[in-house]
């Protein structure tokens, strides 16, 4: 009878069980574990940088706008989109 050897190594589970936790976390809609969001202590550690265009969510904003300007808002309700760069 042969045993096959473990693909990972202790540690290497331990590892990424602790990754699949943390990913996992309840997160805000900042992006911040809300652990960390919501502790009082935390309350002066942020700041807010100024933000930066998203060139290819406005396009799809305004793509998205002229659609249902033209279609209606039920036509909305079933397409999916999908942004691409140009070649």
């Amino acid at each position: 009878m042969s045993v096959t050897e473990s693909r990972f190594t202790p540690r290497e589970v331990a590892l990424l069980l602790a990754s699949r936790r943390e990913e996992n976390a309840p997160r805000s809609s900042t992006g911040i574990k809300l652990t960390e969001a919501t502790d009082p202590a935390n309350a002066d550690a942020f700041t807010v940088p100024l933000p930066i265009t998203d060139f290819a969510a406005r396009k799809l904003r305004r793509e998205q706008d002229a659609y249902e300007k033209r279609w209606g808002k039920e036509a909305m309700h079933d397409t999916l989109w999908r942004v691409q760069m140009r070649d």
